[in-house]
């Protein structure tokens, strides 16, 4: 999102430009491909070490493993190849969720008041129009000035213009020949933060543009975007739903009624816990809690994943339809070392830091830091009750 000269900025956590990185991301159809698949794919020549051979015998090295390698692959779409595309492409309604009247009223608010809206995404081309289309309807284009698809997450953010250029497209083909700026809105794949920054540059009139940038994955949105591309960024983070956040509840409620049994997920059909419920196993994705002196005492800790949150993201949200309804002025609070770890989340922090209260030990250096003094108060504590002996 970014303000084209003469239009007001909106609020603390926004600015210049709105740019969204989800349409790949983890929200409603994004699935994971495992480690070990994604390793097998990188090997040139076969892998005789023990543990290789092992995984090898593993059940699901034919068809299951065969599946991960290819269901993302980037042409498969077009090649209407493995399941993944195909089933998409069959049945959109199926896997995607449309956006509610709010979010899509949130979008052409800030494209009246002259936000310039980015859509920034790994996806082809041929696969960012069936998911926009589906979720956003047939005139999503005229939303976005500038869209970007295949981009390639993270290395977008950190490969300098000759590493990866931008390039046009011709029927969703990339052209060969990559182009040396970006000189003008429109529809590009690939490309580079630089020669995107510059164009931002040309389009706000402004030295330094700021940039809102919304994703779900702090490997290819979060770090890289806070890092590289020194944007604010909005972190959508499902599990907040898991821990009492409302989020986009009301829409999902109306959507059950409205939907026939065999389009609601599997998920809804065998009785089983929303993926962004609160795991019985693991606990909560946003707390720990770690042993200490031998297991005799438990500190309350963020796990690595609310501690990446809190480092590489302004602020944190369940959904954007959370913030839809908001002025886009609204001042939001924001992510801030010397805060309180509850700071951030927007409409409210989860049930497990709200519980542990100030209690939470943000690094390993505070843990150590908390056993220590925890230490010395029980010293203290039993040095009061011993008797002193005289000599």
């Amino acid at each position: 999102m970014c303000d084209r000269p003469g239009s007001v900025s909106a609020g603390r956590g926004a600015g210049d430009v709105a740019a969204s990185g989800a349409v790949e991301g983890r929200g409603r159809f994004q699935t994971a491909t495992p480690t070990a698949a994604r390793l097998a794919t990188k090997r040139k020549r076969p892998d005789r070490s023990p543990g290789a051979r092992r995984w090898m015998r593993l059940p699901f090295r034919g068809g299951r493993a065969t599946s991960f390698l290819q269901k993302r692959h980037g042409d498969r779409q077009d090649e209407d190849a493995g399941t993944y595309f195909p089933s998409v492409k069959r049945n959109p309604g199926r896997y995607l969720q449309p956006c509610s009247d709010s979010v899509k009223a949130w979008l052409h608010g800030m494209k009246n008041t002259g936000k310039v809206l980015l859509l920034i995404t790994s996806s082809h081309s041929d696969y960012c129009r069936l998911v926009c289309e589906h979720i956003l309807g047939k005139d999503f284009e005229e939303l976005f000035d500038v869209i970007i698809t295949n981009a390639l997450k993270p290395g977008f953010f950190s490969l300098v213009p000759q590493q990866r250029p931008f390039r046009t497209l011709v029927n969703d083909v990339e052209e060969s020949e990559g182009l040396p700026s970006l000189d003008k809105p429109g529809w590009y794949s690939q490309g580079n933060w630089p020669h995107l920054h510059e164009l931002l540059k040309s389009m706000t009139g402004k030295a330094e543009p700021k940039v809102v940038y919304f994703g779900d994955s702090m490997r290819s949105d979060m770090f890289p975007a806070s890092r590289y591309g020194k944007w604010e960024t909005v972190m959508i983070v499902e599990e907040l739903e898991g821990e009492g956040v409302p989020g986009s509840g009301k829409a999902k409620t109306r959507d059950k009624r409205a939907e026939p049994l065999e389009k609601r997920g599997k998920f809804e059909e065998q009785g089983m816990k929303t993926p962004s419920a609160a795991s019985e196993q693991w606990g909560s994705y946003f707390t720990d809690m770690q042993r200490c002196g031998g297991g005799e005492e438990e500190i309350p800790n963020l796990t690595w994943c609310s501690q990446s949150i809190h480092t590489y993201s302004t602020m944190a949200i369940p959904s954007v339809e959370s913030i839809a309804d908001l002025p886009l002025d609204y001042k939001f609070p924001r992510f801030s070392p010397d805060k309180p770890c509850t700071t951030g989340y927007y409409p409210r922090p989860p049930d497990s830091l709200l519980k542990r209260g100030g209690q939470i030990a943000r690094t390993r250096n505070d843990v150590w830091n908390y056993w220590i003094s925890t230490l010395a108060e029980r010293s203290a504590r039993e040095n009061r009750k011993m008797p002193r002996c005289r000599f």
